[in-house]
């Protein structure tokens, strides 16, 4: 099995040696001797087996190898044309972008998550350590205490008493309704997930890369617009999305155009379906798909760019409300306790 990450180094080169005039056999044989390919010598030999007993490279890959079937199709394009050249290189090209897309997201993610967990592992102490000693003070004092110091123990008192149970009938109730309604629940997932605010935003434009780079480069290998899609239908994980190429399909087996049957899906950008207009009238399709997927990734890197300017000032003042929040609750006694001690002084 291949990480994307290993595949795509694994094209890199097996495009390299290819282009020396090596042949695929004696290509994969190298890559697998070289020293710097330990991790993957074992997959490696397991594609030279089938290589040597007849089993096309497209095929052992996605056998054998785990490569997905988009990538597969890639490859057996490029087998049956001649082009398999052409084909690593837009594998490698493919899987270096959906790498390069993670990682920023990751990264974009890493310090807001960070926030979260530090500020509910601190809360959490501050409940079930912190605050039931300070319980006992304040019930001495026999003071009224402020409204954020009796948040505090009301969260206190709610966790001691029914957090875990809630938790637990919660987690119950989820799996049963996970079982139950597993059909019913990954085809709303998989079109509310493009509703969720932010993420939204994320998972759509990453979805429109995806799919229009597909697309135009089955498409710009030979096949034709319906063929593609079949294969970029089978290559995609979403219901909602699959669902929307199936339709799409039936429009064009139908004698409609590829973009007047994208527009009646109602869920793409009028961008999109303009260049695709543009694309079919001057018969270079899969050119205007493929720009329109770098446009997609250039959108995607705005987005995260925006996300990454907004995250930090904004976890800056929620830290602050957190923590101003938390000092009142355990200070305001205090000074009310003060105030006391030195009223009864008098």
């Amino acid at each position: 099995m291949f990480s994307k990450l290993e595949l795509a180094f694994f094209f890199k080169q097996l495009h390299y040696i290819m282009r020396r005039g090596v042949s695929l056999y004696p290509a994969i044989e190298l890559i697998a001797t070289d020293e710097g390919s330990k991790k993957l010598r074992k997959p490696l030999q397991s594609i030279l087996e089938d290589l040597r007993e007849g089993v096309s490279f497209s095929q052992t890959l996605h056998n054998k190898a785990g490569v997905s079937l988009y990538i597969a199709n890639l490859i057996h394009v490029g087998e049956n044309e001649g082009s398999l050249l052409n084909s690593l290189e837009k594998a490698a090209k493919q899987l270096n972008d959906q790498i390069d897309w993670n990682r920023n997201l990751q990264n974009a993610l890493a310090y807001p998550i960070t926030l979260i967990v530090l500020g509910t592992t601190v809360l959490l102490w501050v409940l079930l350590n912190l605050l039931p000693n300070f319980a006992m003070i304040y019930a001495d004092a026999g003071i009224r205490l402020p409204l954020p110091t009796r948040i505090l123990f009301a969260l206190q008192r709610g966790l001691v008493t029914w957090g875990w149970k809630t938790l637990l009938v919660l987690g119950i109730v989820a799996l049963g309704l996970a079982i139950l309604y597993q059909p019913q629940l990954k085809r709303w997932w998989s079109k509310w997930q493009f509703e969720i605010p932010l993420m939204g935003t994320f998972r759509y434009h990453y979805m429109m890369m995806n799919l229009l780079s597909n697309l135009g480069s089955l498409h710009g290998s030979g096949l034709t617009v319906i063929k593609s899609l079949q294969l970029t239908h089978d290559s995609i994980a979403n219901t909602y999305i699959k669902t929307l190429i199936e339709q799409v399909m039936r429009e064009l087996i139908e004698g409609e155009r590829l973009s007047v049957a994208f527009n009646k899906t109602g869920f793409f950008p009028p961008l999109v379906i303009r260049m695709m207009m543009a694309g079919e009238e001057s018969a270079e399709l899969h050119t205007i798909l493929m720009q329109l997927s770098e446009y997609m990734s250039d959108q995607l890197d705005t987005a995260l760019k925006r996300f990454l300017a907004i995250i930090g000032p904004a976890s800056i003042i929620l830290i602050g409300v957190f923590v101003l929040f938390i000092a009142m609750a355990f200070l305001l006694p205090l000074f009310r306790m003060t105030g006391v001690i030195h009223h009864g002084g008098f």
